[in-house]
């Protein structure tokens, strides 16, 4: 396909994207496993909200996901746990790297070479990727015979920032809307 410049008048013989970039996580803290069973999970995710471009921008973003990941930061296995994004979105400021958590408790790592968790927006199969240490003493071991995480359980639940609904009700109210 043939797009014109406006700053040249002339067409560019390749296609050229352009204005089209992924959100991602503007960070991921380490996990720590608190579990001593091989093969078995239980910790904190912790990560902060989207960024676009170097900004911080969650306006367009549900939630987040939290998937296991091989070394090549590939998915694993299914959907481990998800939190949806706080009810006013960030936008702007500082990255704030706890601004989300979740805590996984006694999940089993998948079959296949899971040896990350990833945390990506709701909807991408692709985001940052922590290392898990599994706290059994040894390399990360996979439940044996099965890529299932039955014995998944998570508490997600985005942690709210100063701007509370009867804060932001207050303020629309001050301001005499």
């Amino acid at each position: 396909q043939l797009r014109c410049q406006a700053a040249r008048f002339e067409c560019l013989q390749k296609s050229e994207i352009y204005g089209c970039v992924n959100p991602d996580v503007c960070h991921l803290l380490p996990f720590f496993d608190e579990n001593e069973s091989p093969g078995v999970i239980t910790g904190q995710v912790s990560f902060g909200p989207a960024m676009v471009a170097g900004r911080i921008d969650e306006e367009q973003v549900e939630g987040y996901d939290v998937f296991f990941a091989d070394e090549c930061n590939e998915v694993i296995g299914s959907l481990v746990a998800s939190v949806d994004r706080s009810f006013l979105p960030a936008v702007g400021g500082c990255c704030e790297v706890m601004h989300y958590t979740v805590q996984l408790r006694d999940v089993w790592i998948p079959d296949g070479g899971a040896v990350k968790l990833m945390v990506s927006i709701r909807g991408l199969t692709t985001g940052k990727v922590v290392n898990i240490t599994d706290n059994s003493g040894g390399p990360v071991q996979q439940r044996p015979g099965t890529t299932s995480l039955h014995k998944a359980t998570t508490d997600a639940a985005p942690k709210t920032g100063p701007w509370t609904v009867p804060a932001v009700l207050a303020l629309w109210l001050a301001m005499g809307m």
